[in-house]
């Protein structure tokens, strides 16, 4: 058998050096790619992103004819530590990598391993990501900036203009009764005539109509609530889609990105349970469906061409919003509902279910009259940590 003369030098995770000889092989490099397919449109939009790994496979050699055998079990144990590799590859370089697999042939006069080797960020190389609510924000900027991009004079007509302008007064009379129910300071108001003042062409018109859906989120203390809000609003300018699909295109999508920030969680309001965040996913899910197959509904009748880059960046929040709320709904308590078997009283409900009895009362909305006594057969929602 002939070996070839080269050595690769790797030092594994637990430390251990070894210099060996080896059988070099093609690696691959993949990227991180986005495909985005289109009714009524040849061909696909592909996105791509970083690259992804770099990967490559390499027959290493144990030649020692009296101690091959203990050499490659000695290397087999340090491969057990999980920290990363340093391959000085003679061709690529110095890199970081973890092995994807190893397979091990021991003969009578040599050992060889066939090993899968993939580059890996170090935890130092990693970009660490700002929080969730930092994400979504920056998210939903580029998803507003792609809107305001085809909100122009020269891609609206009139009637799309008209439909815009109607539609911005329902949404502006909508939070107008909104900030009146809350009772909360008049200045919400006068900003909102202020805003509704400077739409004097599409673009102002769009960005007075994104600022507008930002104010209930500042103004409304819980999460639900905000939600309940945005949904109302997207909900009341749906039928716009009939006099302009461009129209509901920009409104459509501004609401999804106020609705992604008011969805999330923040110092000052937060998620009690899973079935809170499950109320915001659906809502979420459904607006997106809604929206997306409203638009491609009109590609299959008409031709209409969606805005890709605006597509691109409301599924990329969809998607980001998602996975991270489930992401807290992981450490997040589940509300259960029980009965009770008999006549009982809140002390020992919280004791036999572990909650206090503040959290129980909150939890259940119940009042004085359910303070001593509960009785049987009566519904009762409780925590799972």
């Amino acid at each position: 058998m002939e070996i070839i003369n080269e050595k690769i030098s790797i030092t594994l995770g637990d430390g251990s050096k070894w210099e060996l000889p080896y059988n070099p092989a093609p690696y691959n490099v993949d990227f991180n790619v986005s495909e985005f397919r289109f009714l009524q449109t040849e061909g696909a939009y592909i996105d791509r992103a970083k690259i992804g790994v770099r990967k490559f496979d390499v027959i290493l050699y144990f030649l020692d004819k009296e101690n091959h055998l203990n050499d490659y079990k000695r290397f087999e144990d340090s491969c057990r530590d999980s920290r990363y590799w340093i391959v000085n590859h003679p061709y690529n370089g110095e890199m970081n990598m973890q092995p994807l697999s190893i397979e091990f042939n021991p003969t009578p006069l040599h050992t060889t391993a066939t090993v899968s080797l993939a580059e890996t960020l170090t935890k130092e190389g990693i970009l660490i990501q700002a929080d969730f609510k930092s994400n979504v924000e920056n998210k939903s900027q580029e998803l507003n900036e792609a809107i305001q991009e085809g909100a122009n004079d020269e891609n609206l007509n009139q009637t799309d203009m008209n439909s815009l302008t109607e539609s911005a007064d329902t949404l502006s009379s909508n939070l107008t009764d909104k900030i009146d129910f809350q009772n909360i300071s008049s200045e919400y108001k006068t900003e909102l005539n202020k805003l509704k003042n400077q739409a004097s062409n599409a673009l102002d018109l769009t960005r007075s109509i994104q600022a507008q859906l930002m104010m209930p989120i500042n103004f409304i203390n819980d999460i639900k609530d905000t939600v309940l809000f945005i949904e109302m609003q997207f909900n009341s300018i749906q039928n716009v889609i009939e006099s302009s699909v461009k129209a509901y295109e920009i409104l459509g999508a501004s609401i999804f990105s106020s609705l992604a920030i008011g969805a999330t969680p923040t110092n000052e309001k937060t998620y009690n349970n899973t079935n809170d965040i499950d109320e915001s996913v659906g809502a979420i899910t459904r607006i997106y469906n809604s929206y997306v197959d409203s638009i491609q509904t009109r590609q299959s009748m008409n031709g209409y061409v969606m805005n890709y880059e605006l597509y691109y960046n409301i599924h990329d929040l969809f998607i980001f919003t998602i996975n991270h709320l489930y992401d807290i709904a992981v450490d997040a308590p589940l509300v259960v509902i029980d009965v009770t078997q008999h006549d009982t009283n809140p002390l020992i409900i919280s004791h036999n279910y572990g909650m206090s009895i503040e959290d129980l009362f909150l939890l259940n909305n119940w009042s004085v009259r359910q303070s001593t006594f509960i009785e049987k057969d009566t519904s009762f929602k409780y925590y799972i940590r």
